[in-house]
């Protein structure tokens, strides 16, 4: 695998002017964020054949990174409205900015311009545990093994499966009532369009931004190829929820 790869001093940046600077890096350090996250949602995705405890642990873990991307999606919405969109960097780039950029930024508008999914899942599942989320309207019937709760001397290999089952159908029933498997189709189709919108919007900015104060040929000076030897294949990865524990330290416990 090839990367290209830009590297710049710190007089390179100092000559982006200040009003611009800050954002840049906000930008750079949300999208890393971002990119992690999406990678582990995709990955927690390849859920195990093993039986029900396991598979009902892998799902609630996919489901967990999935709100933290949620999350951090509707932060990254909140730092390009504060320092772009009410900002003059708006005016300034919204002529140099690519077409594929300009339809992600439109596409965001759109989205955090409604009551969206992911204001929602923010609001009362990612970055707070709501208390009126969780007394919500309980389904009538399930079977007892959906409402477990799975423990283990550490505490790593715990999980309180009841918890994340309530607490996502509440969030199902805004989605799709009586269709569960319909709601959760809609909620990761929504968080992939999304991520798709703020990476390609944040990642031309960032070019933009650099392009603009450094120049194309200082930017071309600064570019080289580096390799990544043996990659793994994504298909081949997974993401465990239950794994076998160091022995806790008289310091840390696990």
């Amino acid at each position: 695998m090839k990367l290209h790869r830009i590297r710049f001093s710190i007089s390179d940046l100092r000559t982006i002017p200040d009003d611009e600077r800050p954002l840049l890096i906000a930008l750079a350090f949300a999208i890393n964020e971002i990119t992690v996250l999406n990678k582990l949602v995709a990955i927690s995705s390849h859920i195990s054949s093993g039986p029900t405890w396991v598979v009902q642990a892998e799902l609630a873990q996919a489901m967990i990174l999935a709100r933290t991307l949620f999350g951090k999606l509707s932060e990254f919405w909140a730092l390009v409205q504060k320092g772009y969109l009410k900002s003059p960097l708006s005016s300034r780039y919204e002529g140099i900015l690519p077409e594929s950029a300009c339809k992600s930024l439109a596409s965001l508008k759109q989205h955090f311009g409604k009551k969206s999914l992911t204001n929602t899942i923010r609001n009362t599942m990612a970055f707070h545990f709501s208390l009126e989320h969780a007394g919500a309207e309980m389904p009538t019937e399930l079977p007892g093994e959906e409402l477990s709760i799975y423990m283990h001397p550490s505490v790593g290999n715990s999980l309180y499966q009841f918890a994340e089952l309530l607490m996502n159908f509440s969030l199902y029933e805004k989605i799709a009532p009586t269709n569960p498997e319909k709601a959760a189709h809609a909620v990761f189709e929504e968080l992939s369009k999304v991520v798709g919108d703020a990476s390609d919007f944040g990642q031309w900015l960032i070019i933009e931004i650099l392009a603009r104060s450094l120049g194309d040929a200082r930017l071309q000076a600064l570019l080289d190829t580096v390799d990544v030897p043996t990659p793994p294949s994504y298909l081949s990865l997974s993401l465990p929820f239950y794994f076998e524990m160091p022995a806790p330290s008289p310091t840390y416990r696990v």
